[in-house]
């Protein structure tokens, strides 16, 4: 048996970066909500986090903060950019090898789990809209 590929024929050493690239962009975002909210002055009950669709640049996201309801991200509270500076190199290599391998769905999905995750441990909403251009 061949040890040198796993999952979709990629080498194993390609696959453990694209794994943990993507469990840094998570988990940059994930602290990034979590940290933030603590600073507010105000009781956040709705998260709003924009992200791209596919092809678009996955940095920055621009993430929302509000006690009440909204229709989009611009509109609620509190507005922040998240740059991922302490780990640009890796988003970057994170965004390149998903459209060098046409892993159109994966942000959605991680965006899913971030969504659920987040709801599940910080007894919020998370509003989650995809930018088209």
């Amino acid at each position: 048996m061949d040890f040198s590929t796993v999952t979709r024929g990629l080498p194993l050493a390609e696959y453990s970066s694209y794994k943990r690239a993507k469990e840094i962009y998570y988990q940059s975002i994930y602290d990034f909500i979590n940290d933030k909210i603590k600073e507010f002055d105000f009781k956040v009950n709705y998260v709003g986090i924009q992200y791209p669709c596919y092809g678009n640049s996955i940095e920055p996201l621009l993430i929302g903060f509000d006690e009440i309801y909204q229709e989009d991200v611009v509109s609620m509270k509190e507005s922040i950019d998240l740059d991922f500076q302490e780990n640009i190199e890796i988003v970057h290599m994170f965004h390149d090898y998903l459209i060098e391998h046409n892993y159109f769905n994966v942000l959605p999905t991680l965006m899913k789990r971030l969504k659920n995750d987040l709801e599940k441990h910080l007894n919020l909403e998370i509003l989650l809209f995809e930018m088209d251009d």
